[in-house]
């Protein structure tokens, strides 16, 4: 019977330590039986995600909130806003797979150079090489407190108390 270190491809294993020991996580927390199609990542803690997403440089190409974008303006210019009233609150997984796979799902008004490639793939800097999970629930914490829902001023819901 193999491990689930044997089970991962050898590629990732080797080239993304970040993701093996992240599906590491998720074999060892659904088990080996039956899936129940949802795990559990530690505690996130707010303060200690917004501390990292400075430090580790996302404000070169976002801003959230109060901290502002810090990025180098040119015709290359990356700035993607994050947070702030929407239509549809992120989740905590929308917000783990845009961090760990920013390539998997791409806002139409971002599929173009330099937010892309000509592959359509995204040009975020990939930080599963060095971010800790601990990290990444953190800023993901973080993050989520950040947007607030925005409902439509011109649909009357009903019942209206």
């Amino acid at each position: 019977m193999k491990t689930a270190i044997q089970s991962l491809p050898k590629m990732l294993v080797c080239h993304s330590p970040f993701i093996a020991i992240f599906a590491i996580l998720v074999i060892a927390l659904t088990g080996c039986g039956e899936s129940q199609g949802t795990f559990a990542l530690p505690e996130g803690n707010a303060e200690s995600g917004e501390a990292t997403f400075i430090l580790i440089g996302c404000i070169q190409c976002h801003s959230v909130g109060e901290i502002a974008w810090e990025g180098v303006s040119s015709k290359n210019t990356i700035h993607v806003p994050l947070g702030g009233k929407v239509g549809k609150v992120k989740s905590y997984s929308e917000l783990v797979t845009s961090i760990i796979n920013p390539s998997h799902k791409v806002d139409k008004k971002y599929l173009q150079e330099p937010y892309t490639n000509a592959a359509g793939q995204s040009n975020m800097v990939k930080y599963n090489d060095f971010m800790t999970v601990q990290d990444l629930v953190d800023i993901v914490t973080f993050l989520q407190g950040e947007y607030q829902l925005d409902r439509p001023r011109d649909i009357d819901y009903y019942p209206n108390w």
